[in-house]
This record gives C-alpha cells, sequence and structure tokens, in this order.
C-alpha cells in the first residue's frame, strides 16, 4: 500500500480501486443480510467512477453517473414488480448508493488527494495517524478502559480508549510534522481529524455489523476480519481531511 502511494499514479488509483470494490463486496453482503440489492449496477457505478478519476472528469459528469445510477435501479424494481407484484426499490436504491458513498468514493478522494502537490505528505500521515489511533486506542483501552463509550454500539470501547486514540494521533502527527520540518497546525489538524473522526468510523461500521447481526464484515484479512474491519476509520477521515483542505487546493 505505502508504494504504491509512493509511486502515486495508476499505481495508488489501481490500488484504491481494488480496495474500494473489496469494500463494496463488504458492505452489499452486510446490506444483504436485510434486503436484496442490484450489486452488479453498484459495481458498474463503482468502475465507472473510477474511470472517470483517471482522466480529471468535471463533477457535471459524476453528478450524471450517479443519476443513471438510479434511473437504472428504479427500473430494475418497475420490471421487477412487473414480473413478481413485488419490489424493494427504497431499500434497492438507497443500499447500492449508500455503498458507493461509504466504501467507494472515499478512496476516490484519497486519489485525488494524492494528486495534489503535497498530497503525499497528506496521504502518509492520514494512514499513520490513523493506524496509530486504532493501535493506542486498544492498548489504552485494554487496560485502563473502565467508561463505556457508545455501549450501545460498541460495547468494549472505552472513554479511556477514545482519549488515548486521539493523543496516539496526534503524538505521531507531530513526530512527523518534526522529523520532515513541516508547519505544525496543518498536520496537527490531520491528527485531530484522524483521532476523532476515525473512531466515529469504526463505531459507524460497529453499527452496521450490529444491525446485521454479523461479527466481522468479512475474512479476507487473517486477525482483521474483512476491508471494511480494517479501512472503517480511514473512510470517515479521508472524507473530513478532503473537505477541510479541499479549498485549499483548489
Amino acid at each position: 500500500m505505502l508504494c504504491s502511494l509512493w509511486l502515486g499514479g495508476f499505481w495508488w488509483l489501481g490500488l484504491c480501486l481494488i480496495f474500494s470494490l473489496l469494500c463494496l463486496l463488504e458492505y452489499y453482503k452486510i446490506f444483504e443480510k436485510k434486503a436484496h440489492l442490484s450489486k452488479g449496477i453498484g459495481f458498474l457505478g463503482a468502475l465507472f467512477f473510477y474511470v472517470l478519476l483517471a482522466f480529471r472528469s468535471p463533477v457535471s459528469q459524476y453528478l450524471l453517473l450517479f443519476t443513471m445510477i438510479v434511473f437504472c435501479l428504479f427500473t430494475v424494481e418497475v420490471l421487477r414488480r412487473q414480473m413478481t407484484r413485488q419490489s424493494n426499490a427504497f431499500a434497492n436504491v438507497g443500499g447500492v448508493l449508500s455503498g458507493l458513498f461509504y466504501g467507494v468514493i472515499p478512496w476516490g478522494l484519497l486519489v485525488e488527494m494524492r494528486s495534489q502537490p503535497w498530497g503525499l505528505v497528506l496521504v502518509v500521515t492520514l494512514l499513520i495517524a490513523t493506524w496509530a489511533c486504532d493501535v493506542f486506542a486498544y492498548f489504552v483501552g485494554s487496560l485502563w478502559g473502565k467508561r463505556p463509550f457508545c455501549s450501545n454500539v460498541s460495547p468494549k470501547k472505552s472513554v479511556e480508549g477514545f482519549v488515548g486514540g486521539l493523543l496516539g494521533s496526534l503524538l505521531v502527527a507531530s513526530l512527523i510534522a518534526f522529523a520532515l520540518g513541516l508547519p505544525p497546525f496543518p498536520i496537527l489538524v490531520v491528527g485531530i481529524i484522524c483521532g476523532t473522526f476515525g473512531q466515529m468510523g469504526d463505531l459507524v461500521e460497529s453499527m452496521l455489523k450490529r444491525e446485521a447481526e454479523v461479527k466481522d464484515s468479512g475474512a479476507i484479512i487473517p486477525g482483521h476480519g474483512g476491508f471494511l474491519d480494517r479501512f472503517d476509520s480511514l473512510l470517515m477521515s479521508s472524507v473530513m481531511i478532503y473537505l477541510l483542505f479541499g479549498v485549499v487546493w483548489r
């Protein structure tokens, strides 16, 4: 992952595409515990999204793509209703689109971030700060966690673990800024985002698994579960960092 990030270009885009499809597959498997989805339309939409990303298409073409996906899904439900007298348009459209927004677009934003002049430093900081947050939250929560944090969503989370994750993310971001001789302010902001919204992303995935009554999103990574289990924190952090720093890039 770090090698493709260093190389950038189509190497990083290709890896993010693979990760997007794996995250999307796991999301759809979780969602289908509750309702049937037209997964093929979702995967085609993800592929076309990356084609537009590769050619740096204008925003209007992305809007057109997602509009076409919605109408394709509605068409499928009309045909299903006509043939079987049953349909699930709300669940199908909502499930397919939410999978794209949750598991695909954040990786696309990481591709966009990497293409910026100082995007390499930003994405590396994002990755390392997110991993540090996970590690610190786990060990601090395991050793000193007493007060529950969102116990109805994730019973093992603690306030101490949340604080430990935030401090760990800030510590790593500070070390990166010091090692590279960078101004501390923007890098520390990345650390704060990873330490807060990253843990929120973990809670979001825990909520989805609890609703679907599954332990892990998948079993592709031994010891970690699925891709969503490994990268749930990164998904939300990447969106928030893109929203914050996108104004500076433009």
